[in-house]
């Protein structure tokens, strides 16, 4: 009888150690990434899109044409909390001047700040998605706009983020980051970015690093159409006050012809995220849309 028992518990075992294998293999090829660039960044984004909670710290620099790096660089920090769909907060700190942009949405209220007078506090309905948000800070990548937020859209967003009719999509050079072994992907992006390389990790499917040249913004800055946007920007009320403030002449002659002078003809940013954290529990008061108290 105990020779029975024992027989029937080292099948039990058996058959249990046989199972783990068989479920331990179907994990790892349901995880495994797409081998192709564009299910693989579809993959990614659908990662994205499944998370409840994300936040991250991120670094953002420019280079301005050929420039000397020391002098052309635009250091920025940058952070968002994210809570699935359309509760956000993302807030940009330019490390040398202290200048400070937030974007925050509570799920029913959006609102847009600054700490200087370019731009005024501005509240509106929140958006249905942060994938969809599209007030002047959110979409601009200058301001806390980033391709970042089309991912948490999912897959679903993929047309909104790549432009495959203005080039192939296609693997670049695997590189590490934060830790992490990711691929790269470059494709043309839709809207200001231009030609576009995205680091994804290998295994998480987590963004770690964007890289874009803003080829549509330098062409649009050298139109008759980019030049008139760029005059009546400057000769807002709030704009005038705010140079006057920094010692600056408002006149307009003389700022498009130093702007002239030192126009960039390219002009490459990288987003480099790192400290993410998914699946935490963000306190509510981080997203709170009311406005802030003015020094």
């Amino acid at each position: 009888m105990l020779a029975s028992h024992r027989s029937l518990m080292v099948s039990i075992r058996l058959y249990l150690a046989v199972l783990a294998l068989c479920l331990t293999g179907q994990a790892t090829l349901a995880q495994s990434a797409p081998r192709k660039p564009d299910k693989f960044l579809k993959w990614s984004m659908a990662k994205h899109a499944a998370l409840i909670t994300y936040q991250a710290e991120c670094d953002w620099a420019a280079q301005f044409g050929k420039i000397d790096e020391k002098d052309s660089r635009l250091p920025t920090k940058r952070t968002i909390w994210y809570q699935k769909p359309n509760v956000f907060k993302v807030v940009a700190t330019q490390s040398e001047s202290n200048f400070v942009q937030t974007s925050v949405s509570d799920g029913t209220d959006s609102a847009d700040s600054s700490s200087g007078a370019f731009v005024s506090f501005q509240r509106a309905s929140a958006p249905r998605s942060i994938a969809t948000a599209n007030s002047m800070f959110m979409e601009h990548p200058m301001f806390c706009g980033s391709l970042l937020y089309k991912f948490f859209g999912g897959a679903g967003k993929y047309s909104e983020l790549v432009n495959a009719k203005k080039m192939k999509i296609e693997f670049g050079e695997d590189v590490t980051l934060d830790g992490n072994l990711c691929r790269t992907v470059a494709f043309w992006a839709q809207g200001l970015y231009g030609k576009t390389e995205i680091a994804i990790g290998a295994n998480d499917g987590m963004v770690y690093r964007i890289r874009y040249g803003s080829e549509p913004l330098m062409e649009l800055v050298n139109t008759d159409a980019g030049k008139l946007m760029l005059k009546n920007a400057i000769e807002s009320p709030e704009s005038q006050e705010a140079l006057k403030k920094a010692g600056k002449s408002p006149d307009m002659k003389t700022l498009l012809k130093d702007l002239d002078k030192s126009r960039p003809k390219s002009y490459l940013t990288t987003e480099t995220y790192h400290h993410i954290a998914i699946g935490q529990p963000i306190p509510p008061t981080v997203f709170s849309t009311k406005e802030p108290e003015k020094p």
